[in-house]
């Protein structure tokens, strides 16, 4: 099977070089990206001043006062069931409306010219 890959890959090589060398460099540079994205998330998440970690605090501000303490006081707390269930139905909607005129635009093309082959 990777026989017949790597066949496929150079007659696609042959026939098209620049496509298929724009197609190396866009992996290559996803690639690329991928593992400098990864390597600065593990050079930032780890222990900044090993020697003071255990020194160092985090000031949190308490911005709901005395009646909500910060601990447990997630965003979906204050959320009211209505006002989640109209924020789904106004995606659920903006997602039907971005699909519309181009699912009306395909469906106006007939199937003889959809189905024909350049």
């Amino acid at each position: 099977m990777l026989g017949y890959y790597f066949t496929l890959a150079l007659r696609s090589l042959r026939q098209n070089v620049a496509l298929t060398t724009l197609m190396i460099v866009a992996v290559g540079v996803g690639i690329g990206a991928s593992m400098t994205t990864l390597s600065i998330f593990r050079a930032m998440s780890g222990d900044p001043i090993p020697e003071k970690s255990r020194q160092l605090f985090v000031p949190q501000m308490d911005n709901f006062g005395a009646a909500r303490p910060l601990a447990g006081a997630l965003p979906a707390d204050h959320l009211s069931p209505e006002f989640l269930l109209v924020g789904v139905v106004a995606l659920i909607a903006l997602g039907q409306l971005a699909v519309l005129w181009p699912a009306l635009r395909a469906a106006s093309v007939p199937p003889a010219i959809a189905a024909r082959t350049i």
